[in-house]
């Protein structure tokens, strides 16, 4: 054998000496008959290498570079550096123990035993390594300690150099085989009613969506999904079902489905909220949150398999952002709509504040300030079981207004058939009172003026203007008829429209100036047809009396809204009318009678020589 070979052997040897005093000085884990499992983190010393290229007999050169943790549950955050810890434990009750760390998201887990200074024992473990090759197959990792066929008292430095490129925790303790299944067993159990819950409100409202077609459905149950594979990705149960056999073929690409729950959560939410009519402002930063999420799944997938590894920590880093951002701002504008008094708000910020707070109560756990037990422990879980459930409400409760919606529209669909049905008996009847006698008296004054055409011609002319007259109005009937039945002419700014031409048509002729102001803001409104017809007819009327009786100089035309009522208030400063005299004269009684059917009121005000006032009002939120 060499020199130099002999001589880095006694060096190498020396070292493991000065580490085993070093660890003698550290505080050992002391393994007895009083307990079956042991948190160590207060046993723990760590060291990072920056260079990740330090060996374990580097590490054990440095050991007075080790630092030992000031929390109750390690934690070092997101680091590019190669993480070594140090711990003893001495043993002295024979069992099968075992070292657990209950963080499966581990990428890379080198374990050593030192014995008097040697190496009796390396395992590797970690995401890149089959579930099949570890001391015991668990969704978390297991190192065998001191197997029962050894007699205690035994002494141990334990070594372990771990990597990874999401948030270094190790939540690490020793325990026993019956312990681990104790303590596993509950765990298992509340996992699996988890993701039983989760899967059966996917698959409810998946059944809900084949049934109402409404997408916002689809988007839940995404939602749903997606978090349900993060939820069972971070418990290592993804690995055991999906990965369990690989060798380091498979790509680390679990923030994909981090990212796509993301995504789903804004389209959901963006929906569930109804931001575009609410907060169109808001809305408008939906799009740069989704594009965002995009990206950032985009250039994971580049850096992971382009081999680029000193960049997925601050991909990991970003992932982080781009979902706390996103989770912030549905909250708030969430809050800003339940401050506005909108149902659906309550729902979503109630959900959305107990999942926020359950995952604040675990990171809380992680750093030590609340209790390492079981409801701190799987607070994420507790809180977003609750947050699904309570979604599925709220989806349930859009069902109920969905089926009221559609029962109002059928129920407006009925009416209208009926107001058409009133409409048609009405315009039938229009016409066999009006244009019927219209007809006849056309036919008589016709076989009076044939029998006069050549005796009395001054007199024929008259009758062949009576006709002429007569045919006119029977026209302008037809026309307004014609008019009342089309579709399209459905609005209060139609109607006012007409209204206009009716007017200048008419007040022009007599030479009568006149002025219509209406309010804008009721040109939109939707009338029936038998309401805007017989509120035209009450207009037309009323333009009529005024063009052959009053005399009047100047015409006011007012259309506005008035308590939530559509009132019509036509004015002269003609010579007015004594009511006592003429109230069934003009046509003042048919024009009531109209107004009254339509569930408005009718007035008139007039006094000789004081000119006449008519006012219609009909009730516009009705209408």
């Amino acid at each position: 054998m060499g020199v130099w070979v002999q001589k880095k052997i006694l060096f190498c040897g020396l070292a493991f000496c000065w580490a085993a005093r070093l660890a003698a000085a550290q505080p050992p884990v002391v393994l007895d008959g009083n307990r079956q499992s042991v948190k160590i983190s207060g046993y723990l010393h760590f060291l990072k290498d920056p260079t990740r290229r330090l060996t374990l007999a580097g590490a054990v050169r440095q050991a007075a570079a080790f630092q030992p943790f000031r929390q109750a549950l390690p934690n070092l955050g997101s680091t590019e550096s190669a993480v070594w810890l140090r711990f003893t434990v001495v043993n002295n009750m024979r069992d099968d123990w075992f070292l657990e760390i209950g963080n499966p998201l581990l990428e890379d887990i080198t374990f050593y035993k030192l014995q008097n200074g040697k190496v009796v024992a390396r395992r590797h473990a970690g995401f890149y390594h089959p579930l099949a090759r570890r001391d015991l197959e668990s969704n978390f990792y297991l190192f065998s300690l001191f197997p029962p066929s050894e007699t205690p008292p035994d002494t141990l430095a334990c070594y372990l150099r771990i990597t990874n490129s999401m948030p270094m925790q190790f939540p690490l303790q020793i325990i026993t085989a019956r312990k681990l299944s104790e303590e596993n067993h509950p765990i298992d159990i509340a996992n699996g009613i988890y993701l039983g819950i989760m899967l059966v409100m996917a698959l409810y409202n998946l059944f809900i969506y084949s049934s109402v077609r409404d997408k916002i459905y689809l988007y839940y149950v995404g939602y749903v999904l997606f978090s349900s594979l993060v939820i069972g990705d971070f418990q290592g149960y993804i690995f055991d079902l999906l990965w369990r056999d690989t060798w380091g073929w498979v790509p680390r690409v679990d923030y994909v489905p981090a990212m796509l729950a993301n995504i789903f959560a804004i389209i959901f939410a963006r929906y569930f909220l109804d931001t575009a009519t609410h907060t169109p402002r808001l809305h408008k930063g939906i799009k740069w949150l989704i594009a965002s999420s995009i990206l950032t799944i985009v250039a994971g997938l580049s850096i992971t398999f382009s081999g680029m590894e000193r960049y997925k920590v601050w991909c990991e880093l970003t992932i982080q952002l781009v979902v706390f951002v996103s989770a912030v701002y549905f909250l708030g504008i969430g809050i800003l709509l339940l401050l506005r008094n909108k149902r659906t708000a309550l729902f979503y910020v109630l959900a959305w504040t107990i999942f926020l707070t359950g995952t604040a109560i675990f990171i809380l756990q992680i750093d030590g300030i609340v209790p390492n037990i079981f409801f701190t422990e799987h607070a994420i879980q507790i809180g977003s079981a609750i947050e699904t459930m309570l979604l599925s409400l709220a989806l349930a409760d859009r069902i109920n207004t969905y089926k009221k919606d559609k029962e109002a529209a059928q129920n407006r669909y009925i009416r209208q058939l009926q107001e058409n049905d009133q409409v048609r008996n009405r315009l039938a009847r229009d016409l066999h009172d009006d244009l019927g006698s219209t007809l006849s008296s056309i036919s008589i004054l016709s076989q009076v003026a044939q029998h006069r055409h050549l005796s009395e011609p001054t007199q024929t002319g008259e009758l062949l203007e009576r006709i002429s007259h007569n045919a006119q109005k029977m026209m302008d009937t037809m026309h307004d008829i014609v008019w009342t039945t089309q579709p399209d002419n459905d609005s209060l700014g139609d109607v006012a429209m007409r209204m206009r031409e009716f007017a200048a048509e008419v007040l022009e002729a007599k030479d009568i100036p006149y002025q219509i102001r209406v309010d804008d803001a009721l040109l939109p409104l939707k009338l029936p047809a038998k309401r805007h017809y017989d509120f035209y007819m009450v207009f037309k009327e009323t333009i009529n009396n005024i063009a052959k009786y009053s005399e009047a100089t100047m015409v006011l035309v007012e259309m506005k809204n008035r308590n939530n009522a559509l009132q019509l208030r036509v004015e002269d400063n003609g010579k007015g009318f004594d009511l006592a005299t003429v109230k069934n004269g003009n046509g003042l009684k048919n024009m009531e009678k109209r107004t009254q059917a339509l569930g408005g009121r009718f007035t008139v005000v007039s006094r000789p020589g004081h000119g006449t006032t008519i006012e219609v009002t009909l009730p516009i939120l009705d209408a």
